[in-house]
């Protein structure tokens, strides 16, 4: 998967809320989820300092870093330009899934699993 690629899918993450202290930690100590409607599920890692890596279907991974800004969630993947999106919503924890479209508009499901 293209980096452009990787960057759309953690854009869909963050479309709705503002920034929560206690969803980025939530974040940052699990593993966060996205299922589009065909049943492709990416996994993330979210890190304390600012790097996150993401691991895919076919056994590939990819990586970069990410930042709050104000009101957004911003996301550089490796070798591709910097995406800001609305942060993720308020008071979600490991269990929460929520639905939200990704960049495209299609729909995906998003969740914080328990445990990295």
């Amino acid at each position: 998967m293209k980096p452009f690629a990787i960057g759309a899918f953690a854009a869909a993450l963050f479309v709705a809320g503002a920034a929560s202290a206690a969803t980025i930690d939530a974040m940052t100590a699990n593993t966060l989820t996205v299922t589009d409607q065909a049943g492709v599920t990416l996994s993330y890692q979210f890190n304390t300092d600012g790097s996150y890596t993401v691991a895919m279907p076919d056994g590939s991974a990819g990586d970069g870093v990410w930042r709050v800004n104000a009101s957004q969630f911003c996301f550089t993947p490796t070798g591709a330009d910097e995406a800001c999106v609305a942060a993720p919503p308020a008071g979600k924890g490991p269990g929460d899934s929520w639905t939200t479209a990704d960049p495209t508009g299609a729909p995906v499901t998003v969740s914080i699993v328990s445990g990295r």
